[in-house]
């Protein structure tokens, strides 16, 4: 008589097994946000650790153990960092199209993502992001709408031209505008750029403050040999008590009092997007990634 077909026998874990794959994975998701399911064998051992981690709050799909969407969407944006969209699948690992765009949806209802257009390309940047109100958009397109309307007038027609102090005043008050959104409930009194700029920014303790620890970064950070300081590399030494944003302003700021001078790159594109990020925007767009101290700054 043939005997009974044996079922195999249930593999038992090795405790000490199960807890060096929990460590391991932890420290994945953490660094890389996701795991494939199918990279932990045997299956006892899969089932028993993602019963674990997922427990401790960590995601898993049919196919993926993540970190949760909206904790890596957060570190994306983190620091002032703005991602064009359609990079973000990058940033978010173990996610469907599907998946994605709900995490999304879900994130903009929370106010913890704002879509921004820069160029031509939407991108996302985080709840920390200043963006102009829509009525101040709509000042700011009255404004620049008139320029553009007499700059084709006078391109049109020969011997036509534009007072140099017209031009100015509506690129000052364009300018004073953005200043303000940055300055929630800060007067707008119709100024000169120069006057309006001493009392919407320089003038404030906090502004000062700041200046002079963007200062100290920049001489901390400075390479003894050229005396340059790398932009990014300031920036972050900042970060603990500066944001992104206020940091790159207060490079600006000193440049314009003349006590740092600014460098773009030298064109060969060697900066990552992220460190491009932490540079402060240049003429014709460029990043302004070195920086030197001027004599006024170092006395």
């Amino acid at each position: 008589m043939a005997s009974a077909r044996r079922k195999p026998a249930t593999v038992a874990l090795d405790e000490q097994r199960v807890e060096v794959e929990l460590q391991a994975l932890r420290q994945r998701l953490v660094e890389e946000g996701a795991a494939k399911l199918s990279a932990i064998k045997p299956k006892a051992l899969r089932e028993r650790v993602v019963a674990v981690l997922a427990a401790e709050g960590f995601e898993a799909t049919s196919t993926w153990l993540r970190k949760p969407l909206a904790a890596q969407l957060d570190a994306a944006l983190a620091h002032g960092a703005v991602l064009p969209r359609k990079v973000l699948g990058a940033h978010l690992r173990g996610a469907t199209a599907a998946e994605l765009q709900r995490a999304l949806e879900a994130a903009e209802r929370a106010g913890r993502v704002r879509r921004v257009l820069r160029g031509k390309a939407e991108s996302l940047a985080g709840s920390s992001a200043t963006l102009l109100s829509a009525q101040q958009l709509g000042r700011l397109s009255a404004s620049v709408s008139a320029l553009n309307k007499a700059l084709a007038q006078v391109t049109r027609k020969k011997g036509l031209g534009l007072l140099l102090g017209d031009v100015q005043q509506v690129l000052d008050d364009a300018v004073q505008l953005v200043r303000s959104a940055s300055t929630p409930g800060a007067a707008q009194p119709h100024q000169p750029l120069s006057a309006a700029a001493s009392t919407a920014s320089e003038a404030t303790g906090s502004n000062e403050a700041a200046l002079r620890s963007t200062l100290e970064a920049l001489g901390a950070v400075r390479d003894t040999d050229t005396g340059l300081s790398y932009v990014p590399d300031v920036v972050r030494r900042l970060s603990p008590v500066v944001p992104v944003a206020v940091a790159r302003d207060m490079l600006l700021l000193a440049a314009r009092r003349e006590l740092v001078e600014l460098r773009p790159e030298g064109g060969l594109g060697r900066l990552s997007a992220a460190e491009l990020e932490l540079c402060p925007p240049g003429p014709a767009g460029a990043r302004l990634s070195w920086a030197r101290l001027l004599v006024g700054a170092q006395s």
